[in-house]
């Protein structure tokens, strides 16, 4: 993946060190660190799927700042570069764009899944896929959907759905974004997108009493500008708005992702009386803030003013609270009336049908969500080799 930084405060013994070293700090990186240093928070450069060097024949970050636009010269891990072009070239693997699965069939017992149906988007041709394994890696929304969409005798509510589990217990990191204006100039376009530095000892809360959790602090930097007009700035127009965009460069921008609590109500459901253009039935989502999700964030709020404060800003904004990182619906555990999938992401239920990425994730702690994607993606595929190996092998205890 090419994941860059160094050791941190918060490692665990023997947690070894990133391939590549941290990306140096940038201007606003350093005025924060001062922040978090007068206000007794220990800081580190963060861990970043980015190149600080060459690695792996792929490029160095330039710094460039348009991180989230895709990065044009590979630096950033992206999955088309660093995981489906070396697939494609061993020649084992097929890849079918431009269609959309829409069903999941089984075998008459239920316990095992058969094949996938798929539509191509411009021809409207139906086609299927028969597979001794079928994984499924799409987000937090559309797996459940899948899932409670392909109906049959033996999975009536949908696949693996038997206790009411499949789109259960949906949340995600609440979060805040600040922005600080200071009078030195910062730079602060240039640079990778997210945690250049960053703050986890927030991440459990000592002050307070109100709330479980907490959240961590990381900067932002490069071209994501327009970011601030939506969120902390959203309240000013005109003059007021341009005068404040136009001190970017003078600015240190802070996210707080905040360990969102998940609620056994929120959920993602489908409407099977409205159907969308390719026949299957339409998502429902519903979603409320849990109380301990708002009290959290009023303190990220503070915080971020409070570093804004002691690292020089004479005026500082925040945003509302906001969702990042969708997750849960499809949530790991031992017990199938309490969640979804088992410790090796299979479906409850059906041994051969797997599951990838943030909608496995009991709670999602708050940092960002994705390198542990690929841990438990890389732990699934131990198990599916094994399986593969001996068809008859199925022991949870073989596997660590």
């Amino acid at each position: 993946m090419g994941v860059s930084g160094s050791a941190t405060w918060w490692d665990e013994l023997a947690t070894p060190l990133p391939p590549n070293p941290p990306i140096p700090l940038y201007p606003a990186s350093r005025a924060i660190q001062r922040g978090f240093d007068q206000l007794g928070l220990r800081s580190s450069p963060g861990r970043l799927a980015t190149n600080s060097q060459t690695y792996q024949g792929r490029s160095a970050c330039l710094n460039c700042g348009y991180c989230r636009s895709g990065c044009r010269v590979d630096a950033k891990y992206q999955a088309d570069e660093v995981l489906i072009k070396p697939a494609l070239a061993t020649g084992r693997l097929e890849l079918v764009t431009r269609s959309v699965v829409t069903r999941i069939d089984t075998d008459r017992s239920g316990t095992e899944a058969r094949s996938v149906s798929y539509t191509n988007l411009d021809t409207g041709r139906e086609s299927s896929a028969r597979a001794r394994f079928i994984i499924l890696c799409n987000n937090p929304f559309e797996i459940p959907r899948l899932l409670l969409a392909s109906t049959s005798r033996r999975h009536p509510n949908g696949i693996g759905n038997h206790y009411d589990q499949i789109g259960r217990n949906f949340y995600s990191h609440a979060t805040c974004l600040g922005m600080g204006i200071s009078n030195d100039d910062h730079r602060t376009y240039v640079g990778h997108s997210m945690c250049n530095v960053m703050s986890l000892d927030t991440c459990v809360n000592r002050e307070r009493k109100d709330y479980v959790g907490g959240f961590s602090m990381l900067s932002l930097n490069g071209a994501g500008a327009g970011s601030l007009a939506a969120f902390p700035l959203h309240k000013l127009h005109g003059i007021d708005l341009q005068q404040r965009m136009a001190q970017y460069n003078n600015s240190m921008v802070l996210i707080t992702f905040i360990d969102g609590m998940p609620v056994y109500d929120n959920r993602i459901g489908i409407n099977r009386k409205k159907t969308d253009a390719l026949g299957m039935p339409v998502p429902t989502i519903h979603y409320d803030w849990h109380e301990n999700d708002r009290r959290a964030f009023a303190h990220a709020r503070e915080k971020i003013g409070q570093v804004f404060e002691a690292a020089g800003a004479y005026e500082s904004f925040t945003s509302e609270i906001f969702e990042s990182h969708p997750m849960g619906t499809m949530r790991m555990g031992n017990n199938p009336k309490t969640s979804a999938t088992d410790r090796f992401c299979r479906v409850h239920g059906v041994h051969n049908l797997y599951v990838a990425g943030g909608c496995l994730y009991p709670t999602g702690s708050s940092v960002n969500p994705t390198l542990t994607m690929h841990a438990l993606a890389l732990r699934s595929a131990r198990k599916i080799i094994k399986q593969w190996r001996n068809p008859f092998f199925d022991s949870l205890a073989e596997v660590e």
